[in-house]
């Protein structure tokens, strides 16, 4: 679903781009189902943000642009299969530095993509 919104929005500019992706939602749209929010910035001015559906199926509670989500360690699995996305496709190796993405990273160990991503990194 993410990333059908995702590249609903790239075809689309501007307004037409928030209306695709609320057609997109309404498409799948239920009272009682789990939701969604969506956000896409462009060199860092938030462009779309919206909420879809419910954020909690218990109490009813919708999904606002300004939800928040405690998602904890759920988005370390998304986080490393991104990254085994773009070693696949040869856009960076996990042997490289953590250093060399994210230039602030200031440890002074050398550590690799690899090693951050195993759970006993020094980092």
């Amino acid at each position: 679903m993410a990333l059908a919104a995702a590249s609903a929005g790239r075809r689309a500019q501007g307004p037409a781009a928030g209306d695709a992706i609320d057609q997109l939602f309404a498409s799948v749209a239920r009272p009682d189902a789990p939701g969604c929010s969506v956000g896409v910035s462009r060199a860092g001015e938030a462009r779309i943000v919206r909420g879809y559906r419910l954020a909690s199926l218990e109490s009813g509670v919708p999904i606002a642009p300004d939800s928040v989500f405690h998602v904890a360690s759920i988005s370390k699995q998304f986080t490393a299969m991104s990254i085994l996305l773009l070693a696949q496709d040869g856009r960076l190796s996990i042997d490289d530095e953590v250093r060399r993405y994210v230039p602030e990273w200031t440890d002074r160990h050398h550590v690799t993509i690899r090693s951050s991503s195993a759970t006993s990194c020094a980092a």
